[in-house]
């Protein structure tokens, strides 16, 4: 979602989002210097609000819906107190659209109204296109988001960027969303885990033991993720195990503790997932999963060509042996593991 701040020694509205790599910042409205200090933080902390609303629209599209127009109204023209009373409005996005206007009115400012309304429409735009799966511009803070029914189509482009680089690119923390990453992520990690279980004659959960001694890496999820897929039931594919593992998570952040199925007699429960960023966390455990498993590969590969080789020589060498490797793996399983989308082709 994008933050807004308000500057009080330049007197600027200034909105912030984070892009996945860094954050960004956009002015929004100079308020004249003669504004109350209150009136405009009131007025960053009710924008705040209303993108926290639209925010939480796209990641629940099946309960809300941005409703621009009647928000765009609503900053216009907001319920002002009647009595005392201040008419209420159900929808999330409305009812805090109506709060901004009401901000704005303090201010009294028509030019600060038009800046505030224009950014607002942008900052639903970007919501919109971000539904629709185009994560440029503004609508890239959507990175930063757990939607726990992720696009089809970002799944797939999640794919293809890990079919480029089966290690992991930065395009995968900055093109599509997390939970789609991290569903395609799912995929080719077990494709990884079973190169290596091949390669070194062992189970999936020795060798993210055997990995975690190689390159230390937190395996927390990893070994879920591992165990999950062992079930061999029809719904832990990439798509069921990455939702399973969200929808704990979110109701975990939203106060709801699901009890463990073999609770402990002393000490904490945990979850899988950090519930104050689930998809990110999801995504985090895994590419540091597929990094440690190709490092563990190198150790039991035997140089196939000059011994003297350089030590970067080797890198690259085993660094392709496992890309190929991990690409023949995942392409023979996608259509057990991803029947339900439209893979690229390898």
């Amino acid at each position: 979602m994008t933050t807004y701040a308000y500057d009080t020694g330049t007197h600027q509205l200034v909105a912030v989002w984070d892009t996945g790599i860094g954050a960004t910042a956009q002015l929004v409205a100079h308020l004249n210097a003669a504004t109350q200090e209150t009136a405009g933080l009131h007025l960053a902390q009710a924008l705040t609000r209303l993108s926290e609303a639209v925010w939480l629209s796209y990641l629940q599209p099946e309960v809300f819906d941005i409703p621009v127009a009647a928000a765009v109204g609503a900053i216009r023209r907001p319920h002002l107190p009647q009595a005392g009373i201040v008419r209420v409005e159900m929808h999330p996005v409305v009812e805090s659209a109506h709060r901004v206007g009401r901000e704005l009115c303090e201010v009294g400012s028509a030019g600060v109204t038009r800046a505030v309304v224009a950014d607002v429409e942008e900052e639903m735009a970007a919501a919109g296109n971000a539904e629709r799966g185009d994560l440029a511009g503004r609508a890239r803070q959507a990175v930063m988001l757990t939607r726990v029914t992720p696009s089809p189509a970002q799944i797939a482009e999640a794919d293809r960027l890990l079919h480029e680089v089966p290690m992991c690119g930065p395009g995968l923390y900055t093109q599509v969303e997390p939970a789609a990453a991290a569903v395609a992520a799912i995929h080719w990690f077990l494709a990884a885990v079973t190169v290596v279980e091949r390669l070194a004659r062992t189970t999936g959960e020795d060798v993210l033991e055997q990995a975690e001694q190689v390159e230390y890496f937190d395996s927390a999820v990893a070994g879920t993720v591992v165990r999950m897929a062992a079930v061999g039931r029809p719904d832990r594919t990439p798509l069921g195990i990455a939702q399973e593992l969200l929808r704990m998570a979110v109701l975990t952040s939203r106060g709801m503790l699901l009890a463990p199925s073999e609770p402990a007699e002393d000490g904490p429960f945990f979850t899988a997932l950090d519930p104050a960023r689930p998809a990110r966390c999801l995504l985090d455990g895994l590419v540091a999963g597929i990094q440690a498993l190709a490092a563990l590969h190198a150790t039991h590969l035997e140089c196939d060509f000059d011994p003297g080789c350089s030590e970067r020589e080797w890198t690259e060498h085993a660094r392709t042996h496992f890309d190929a490797a991990v690409r023949e793996e995942a392409a023979a399983r996608a259509p057990e593991r991803m029947a339900e989308l439209v893979m690229p082709s390898a």
